[in-house]
């Protein structure tokens, strides 16, 4: 059983790794938020969807956070006082998968914002 478990994880681990190794890590210009959206019902239920004045080319059509991921909230929190103060932000992050919500393939998956602006 022990075997199976550790073959089971092995290949959970080989398909997580695969799965990003065409990915490439992207950052913005520093940008001030144009859009903001946070998603109840949709083929996105939960998620969290920016889109930016600067994006890197590879995400002109947005940035998301999926509804399930760790940092979602405190990602929205940092891009709602963002938005509200006007303040400038840098978003960082992988240019694949696509967001489930986009009819496009120019969108990008958020690692990270900063402010550029203290």
């Amino acid at each position: 059983m022990k075997k199976l478990v550790i073959k089971f994880s092995s290949l959970i681990a080989a398909l997580s790794i695969s799965f990003y190794a065409n990915a490439a890590y992207v950052q913005s210009g520093d940008s001030k938020i144009t859009f903001l959206s946070v998603y109840s019902r949709s083929s996105a239920p939960g998620d969290v969807f920016i889109r930016i004045s600067n994006p890197a080319s590879e995400c002109v059509d947005g940035y998301y956070v999926l509804a399930d991921s760790p940092g979602k909230d405190s990602v929205l929190s940092m891009a709602l006082s963002a938005y509200h103060s006007g303040k400038k932000i840098r978003i960082n992050g992988w240019d694949e998968p696509n967001w489930r919500g986009a009819s496009s393939n120019n969108t990008c998956e958020i690692e990270g914002i900063q402010f550029v602006d203290y």
